[in-house]
């Protein structure tokens, strides 16, 4: 299987030099990807928006040779949102950076985060990733639609203070959502009260031992 490293970055099978790709993806590090346009075109608006224009030629050059099309984001990044789109074999996901990432990158290409949900399981459902940044990790669970692990999120976010407004700000650009905000908020809320709630039992309870 040929590869192709390039910035201290290997580029895996299908994306290496000798793909039969039409168009290559430059990462901003300078690592290059030879992919098809046909798949981008299906995953993507942005892409297929962009390879509806016309070409721009250059005289004198050469009208065989492979465009070029410079990307901001990073080698990893790329990688795996391609591993995502193309019918290959998943992008294995381990870190919170990546998988913010990602869904950053879902955003730009207007991509759907649908299949995104089911690579970032392991990674946001880890209990060391979620200790790691839960406001973080919350932020983009809720982003992504996934309920069930934003709400796992959320119960490692109590030592926060959510009326700091730097905080709180910073959470609802994550999130790309002021509802998130007020829905820990209310969640945060609801513990507290069954906490006092389960406190009041236990204390009138002391009464009868």
């Amino acid at each position: 299987m040929a590869e192709t490293s390039s910035a201290k970055f290997t580029v895996q099978h299908p994306f290496d030099a000798e793909s039969t790709g039409d168009c290559i993806l430059r990462a901003c590090d300078g690592t290059e990807f030879k992919v098809s346009r046909l798949v981008l075109t299906l995953a993507s608006s942005v892409f297929h928006d962009m390879f509806a224009l016309p070409p721009v030629t250059s005289e004198g050059k050469d009208q065989t040779e492979v465009p070029v099309i410079p990307v901001e984001e990073d080698a990893p990044t790329l990688q795996a949102l391609l591993q995502m789109i193309y019918p290959i074999d998943p992008p294995h996901i381990t870190s919170l950076q990546l998988a913010q990432k990602l869904v950053t990158a879902c955003d730009k290409y207007f991509i759907s985060t649908t299949k995104l949900r089911l690579y970032l399981r392991d990674a946001l459902n880890d209990d060391k990733v979620l200790k790691e940044d839960p406001l973080a990790c919350y932020a983009l669970l809720w982003k992504i639609g996934w309920e069930e692990g934003a709400i796992k999120a959320s119960r490692y976010t109590h030592t926060f203070q959510l009326a700091d407004s730097v905080i709180a700000k910073k959470l609802v650009e994550q999130a790309g959502d002021l509802e998130a905000l007020l829905r820990l908020l209310r969640m945060r809320d609801s513990r507290e009260e069954g906490l006092d709630d389960l406190l009041s039992i236990v204390k009138n309870g002391s009464h009868y031992v």
